[in-house]
């Protein structure tokens, strides 16, 4: 059927107060299809939509939503659109409109309906490209149109920009989703770190913690040994963010086991220095504080930092630490780190006279 300004305005109508109701995915794509059947008599169909627009990396998941009706084993798209087989396939990697009367004559049709023997099939398209594909089957031969082409093409159209939208919706859902669950594992981290320095006769001690991300691979501790002694750890996992943290939690693991196992730090050592070596890239053990760099790539390196600490002698070690923090920044020309940044001081006090 030729589709009138007074029919395509009807149907944008339609589609419209269906469609905007929502802002899920899933009830968009129902409400698409429920609509396009009073317009177009079929007896299978399909709206596929993907997470990104075409192209995409190889290895890339495709499918963001997909919701098929009239199949009675509805088949998994993914391969299918990744490798660009099918006409659904075919469709979405070329943007182009296929209407087959004999799907036994078409050579890129792969049957997902044993009954099907016509189907037309259009791309859904968005400001970004190809974002998913519509499609319509039926058990007659020739059973659509130049016609029905235009008209279903007409849907895909009106119903590209909620489907932006409900994709933008799941996406910030998605993201908010990830940094509630990075909250919550960066405050699992921090309990995982000393809350206070401890208090040891003849010693002022300050630390900080600076991860890149919301959680990072620095580690540092303070070991009771007994008879009034303290053990100060520092470790720098290589990289940063959740990999990282994840050695940095078995490290801590790890270490306070051999810890509570024997007092004999050298072994303790080695054995720690074995298990590392076993989930870790020995030539990758890393620098930390003398690692930030100037705009012309210059590290501030073991020299700057024992200037910058002498700089700071006779002050409090929480006043030694802050110093040491703004000369790396100053020297930067940057407020944060482009890797996690830890620092501990421990400073022995002067005698009493």
């Amino acid at each position: 059927m030729a589709l009138t300004a007074e029919r395509k305005y009807r149907l944008l109508l339609e589609l419209s107060q269906r469609i905007s109701r929502t802002l899920d995915l899933e009830a968009v794509l129902d409400d698409l299809l429920q609509a396009l059947r009073s317009a177009v008599a079929y007896d299978a169909a399909g709206v596929f939509v993907l997470t990104h627009a075409v192209p995409l990396r190889p290895d890339a998941n495709l499918i963001a939503g997909m919701l098929q009706v009239g199949f009675d084993n509805p088949p998994a798209g993914d391969p299918m659109l990744r490798s660009g087989k099918g006409i659904i396939g075919h469709v979405i990697h070329t943007g182009e409109t296929v209407l087959a009367p004999d799907v036994r004559r078409d050579p890129r049709y792969v049957a997902g309906r044993t009954r099907t023997l016509s189907e037309l099939a259009v791309p859904i398209v968005s400001g970004a490209g190809v974002v998913g594909c519509l499609n319509v089957e039926s058990d007659r031969e020739a059973a659509f149109t130049a016609d029905d082409a235009e008209l279903l093409q007409f849907f895909a159209s009106a119903a590209a920009l909620s489907i932006e939208k409900a994709l933008l919706h799941r996406q910030v859902l998605e993201k908010q989703r990830i940094e509630d669950q990075l909250s919550v594992a960066r405050e699992v981290q921090s309990g995982l770190l000393p809350d206070a320095p401890p208090r040891l006769a003849g010693y002022d001690v300050a630390a900080v913690n600076l991860p890149t991300h919301a959680i990072g691979g620095d580690y540092y501790d303070y070991l009771p040994l007994g008879e009034g002694r303290i053990g100060v750890v520092v470790a720098d996992v290589s990289g940063k963010g959740i990999p990282a943290a994840l050695i940095m939690a078995t490290f801590r693991a790890a270490l306070r086991t051999e810890m509570r196992r024997q007092a004999d730090l050298r072994k303790v050592a080695a054995r720690l220095n074995q298990a590392v070596l076993e989930f870790r890239d020995a030539s990758r053990y890393t620098d930390g504080v003398v690692e930030p760099a100037n705009d012309t790539d210059a590290e501030f390196g073991v020299e700057r930092l024992a200037a910058a600490v002498r700089a700071a002698e006779g002050r409090p070690a929480s006043e030694a630490l802050r110093h040491v923090v703004d000369a790396t920044r100053a020297f930067s020309g940057r407020d944060g780190y482009e890797d996690d940044f830890t620092l501990v001081v421990l400073q022995r006090l002067a005698s009493p006279p």
